[in-house]
This record gives structure tokens, C-alpha cells and sequence, in this order.
């Protein structure tokens, strides 16, 4: 009996045979894996940046404005980063979404017909 399961391994020396539908819900898994983290970590990262940067502040006897402006820069790129990102990961996972219910939708219609 052939298990269908994306998880499943194969025994060593056996080709594993990826259907395109076994493929797709991969792609599916990992894209919506990423999405989240990407968008969770970059606001972490920002939030994390950010309080870096005014811990510094305080602990400075005088403020250099532009110090303080190149950490926030650079707090708020690794946001910006992250969006884009998720972006990306999105339009994979729509795109596997949609191959995968026309394979589906064709394995149905082939079975009823």
C-alpha cells in the first residue's frame, strides 16, 4: 500500500515519486508557514530594534540625532524587508491553492464522468 501523505519517507533506495498534487501541498505547507513568520518576525524584530535604539538613548548623556535616526533606519528596513517577503510566500501559496484545486476538480469530474 502506497502512502499518499506529504509527510511520508520513503525507505532508503526506493525514488521517491512526488505526484503534482503531493508537491503542491508541500509548496501549500511551507508557503503557509511562512507567511505568518515573516510578517510576525519582522514586527518583532522592529519592536526589538526600536527599543534598542531608545535604550541606547537614554543611557547616552547627549543625544546625536543622527545616531539615533541610522538605528531607527535600520529597525524599521527589517520590517520593511519582511513585507515583501510574505508578499511573495502569498502569491506562491494562492498559486498552489489554485493548481491544486484544478487537479482536483479534473480527478472529479474524470471520476463522474
Amino acid at each position: 500500500m502506497k502512502d499518499t501523505s506529504p509527510y511520508f519517507t520513503p525507505p532508503s533506495g526506493h525514488k521517491q515519486d512526488l505526484t503534482d498534487g503531493a508537491l503542491l501541498r508541500r509548496v501549500r505547507l511551507v508557503t503557509a508557514l511562512i507567511i505568518p513568520l515573516a510578517i510576525v518576525g519582522g514586527v518583532f524584530m522592529t519592536v526589538i530594534g526600536m527599543m534598542r535604539s531608545f535604550d541606547a538613548l537614554a543611557k547616552a548623556e547627549s543625544v546625536e540625532p543622527s545616531q539615533l535616526a541610522g538605528d531607527i533606519s535600520t529597525s524599521l528596513s527589517i520590517g520593511a524587508i519582511s513585507i515583501p517577503i510574505a508578499i511573495v510566500a502569498f502569491a506562491i501559496w494562492l498559486w498552489a491553492t489554485l493548481r491544486l484545486r484544478k487537479i482536483e476538480r479534473a480527478a472529479t469530474n474524470g471520476l463522474i464522468e
